[in-house]
């Protein structure tokens, strides 16, 4: 039986497939029952995990394989749990390097949980670098932007990872910003790069969990903690209020 739809022009079935094959999410990288990796579709934000796999077309027939392979990074973002297997991925398909847009990679609240050691962190870093169009964001699974402890937690991120301090200078008063942010680090054992640092580019942001931002909770959180009153606050600029103005600031633009 003759197939209609490749009568139509090449550029059509290309519209088309864009249509069928975007995602109103990141396509999952992980890992199948026989520990092959591939990129699935997923449908909740909160249980990251497959559904089913990306690009279903292709199974079709020979033609459709043809025609969209590869397709699925071309028009979607992707996800990956932690630097090393982004830096897997990107090191097996440097082909498909041009075609991405924004990676995600979805981690845990500790910068420790993200890689393993450096050279992921620095193979990623490089590959932005050259390809300054692909944005990185990392998301903080476990970060919700009503936690107290959280935007602490950011700016160590973003010494430890991006080599910046933007946030840590908006953060606490000058003559208490160096000694206390090392102490932070210490207290939330935050990863270091002592040798080669990654230096990041700026398309690198850190977003917090899906979760909505309520100012009231965030400040009843800070105010309930009194050991946080009693050491912290004091040393940040505008108090409380300027505690939860930056994490607005920083829910909204990220980090």
């Amino acid at each position: 039986m003759a197939c209609y739809f490749f009568r139509l022009p090449g550029e059509l079935r290309n519209k088309i497939y864009g249509y069928a094959l975007t995602t109103a999410r990141p396509l999952l990288h992980a890992a199948d029952r026989e520990n092959v990796f591939r990129l699935w579709c997923y449908t909740s934000e909160a249980e990251v995990g497959p559904h089913h796999e990306s690009n279903q077309l292709r199974f079709v027939n020979r033609q459709l394989y043809a025609e969209t392979r590869g397709l699925s990074i071309q028009y979607n973002d992707l996800l990956f749990t932690n630097f090393k297997d982004a830096a897997v991925f990107l090191e097996t398909y440097k082909h498909v390097e041009r075609h991405m847009k924004c990676i995600y990679i979805h981690g845990s609240g500790r910068t420790k949980k993200l890689w393993e050691d450096d050279t992921d962190v620095r193979q990623v870093a490089s590959l932005l670098r050259k390809h300054p169009h692909i944005a990185l964001r990392v998301v903080l699974q476990h970060d919700g932007p009503n936690d107290e402890w959280t935007l602490p937690r950011v700016i160590s991120h973003e010494i430890t990872i991006k080599q910046t301090h933007a946030y840590a200078d908006k953060f606490f008063v000058d003559e208490h910003r160096e000694p206390l942010l090392w102490d932070v680090m210490n207290q939330l054992e935050s990863a270091r790069f002592h040798a080669t640092p990654a230096v990041f580019p700026a398309n690198l942001r850190f977003l917090f969990m899906d979760e909505l931002f309520d100012p009231s909770l965030l400040r009843k959180k800070i105010e309930g903690n009194e050991s946080v009153m009693r050491v912290v606050v004091p040393k940040v600029r505008d108090g409380v209020d300027g505690w939860v103005r930056l994490m607005a600031q920083a829910v909204e633009e990220g980090v």
